[in-house]
């Protein structure tokens, strides 16, 4: 009824699509979910201009949506979108960019684009040292994406000293038996055991 009385690219139609996507995204209708949002997108962009962070809301939303079918590459090119538009008004290091980065990185590593995953984690680590507690458990995962990234790469030096910060900053913050701290120690063991550190290793 909307698409008839309104039109096609009527902002109105357009938030009516994006909740319909959004709708079908909560169920876990993924693919249902993508038309109706790649037409919000097209009106959001139309009514408010490209670079509107407006526009937001459906590409936010198009990344998650590609994420969860496996998509990875629609997936990073639609949260890049998303960087470049927050950056344009907020700058480099808000807060959004970071989590938007640190998502990156895991998309990346199912791309196989270490490079790529380390430059995503360089940044979020450099974004959430600029306002964050040193010492925040946001951080020490950041140095755990780039520590794989680092493997990945086969630099086992850098990998080494990215983990070893990575523990320090988890052991800083949580109880022992923490369950997140006992699969650090897991991730630890074998990267270590990787890296020519069988000490290590062994002790974790």
């Amino acid at each position: 009824f909307a698409l008839r009385d309104l039109g096609l690219r009527n902002a109105q139609t357009g938030v009516l699509a994006y909740n319909l996507g959004a709708v079908s995204y909560r169920l876990e209708r993924y693919r249902d979910g993508l038309p109706p949002l790649l037409e919000a997108e097209k009106t959001y962009a139309e009514n408010y201009g490209l670079d509107s962070t407006k526009n937001l809301l459906p590409i936010r939303k198009l990344a998650s949506t590609y994420e969860a079918l496996g998509n990875w590459p629609e997936a990073e090119r639609y949260s890049v979108r998303a960087i470049e538009i927050i950056e344009a008004k907020q700058g480099r290091t808000a807060h959004e960019i970071t989590e938007i980065l640190m998502e990156l990185t895991q998309i990346t590593q199912h791309l196989g684009e270490a490079k790529r995953m380390r430059s995503y984690a360089n940044r979020a680590l450099y974004n959430m040292h600029q306002g964050e507690d040193s010492n925040a458990l946001a951080i020490g995962h950041a140095y755990i994406s780039l520590t794989t990234a680092e493997i990945m790469l086969g630099d086992a030096l850098a990998a080494n000293k990215s983990l070893d910060r990575a523990i320090e900053i988890y052991e800083s913050q949580m109880p022992p038996e923490d369950p997140r701290l006992l699969r650090l120690y897991a991730f630890a063991a074998d990267t270590f055991d990787k890296t020519g550190r069988p000490e290590s290793a062994r002790k974790y």
